[in-house]
């Protein structure tokens, strides 16, 4: 995350993050496998994903504004279906909301 803020620094260019909590989900474990394969199916080359904490997903678009995260989170949340019940989301926008300070 630091290397794609650096970056996005670099190149006057957006970054955004999606935050998946997955704390409400009665098998967590299972919604992570999907999302799983769901990004790898619905992300760009240069998009990355990974767990930020326990039961927290992030998703990195770099060179996506809010508008374009919360299109590939509705795309995502789609694929997922019934296994999105109880996934709470949030974007952050660099530069904008701003990202975690010390992730990545």
């Amino acid at each position: 995350l630091n290397r794609e803020r650096s970056r996005a620094d670099r190149n006057n260019a957006d970054l955004s993050l999606i935050v998946f909590d997955l704390s409400r989900v009665r098998n967590p474990d299972a919604v992570m496998r999907d999302m799983a394969n769901c990004c790898q199916e619905r992300l760009r080359v240069t998009d990355d994903f990974g767990l930020l904490g326990p039961r927290r997903v992030g998703v990195v678009l770099p060179d996506a504004d809010a508008d374009g995260a919360w299109k590939v989170e509705a795309d995502i949340s789609t694929m997922l279906e019934q296994d999105a019940e109880g996934v709470s989301c949030r974007v952050l926008e660099y530069p904008g909301s701003g990202l975690p300070d010390g992730a990545g």
